[in-house]
């Protein structure tokens, strides 16, 4: 997965950050938009980032367009004034390790 891919969904979920549309697209739960949406290397990584925000990333943050509005409205983990919940989305994050592209 690319580099500013992941960092779009760490700013996401911490900061509540707008996403590009691919992403928003991936957190909506949208595949049609999507794919898409996504330029080579993420139509290369979509699993592995699908993967990546089902595993880390909490699942009261995606999976419709009223969930990733609520969580951008509200300012992610650090808007809610989770910093427990900031810590074990990092540490999640950290023992991720992306698959190589085949």
């Amino acid at each position: 997965m690319k580099i500013s891919t992941k960092q779009g969904i760490i700013q996401f979920v911490v900061n509540g950050t707008r996403p590009g549309d691919f992403l928003q697209a991936v957190l909506r739960n949208d595949l049609l938009e999507a794919v898409t949406r996504a330029d080579s290397d993420n139509l290369r990584d979509l699993r592995d980032i699908t993967k990546f925000v089902y595993n880390c990333a909490p699942a009261k943050c995606w999976r419709t367009p009223e969930k990733v509005n609520g969580w951008i409205e509200a300012g992610g983990l650090k808007g809610q004034g989770d910093t427990k919940g900031v810590t074990i989305f990092m540490e999640d994050v950290g023992d991720w390790v992306d698959e190589e592209p085949e």
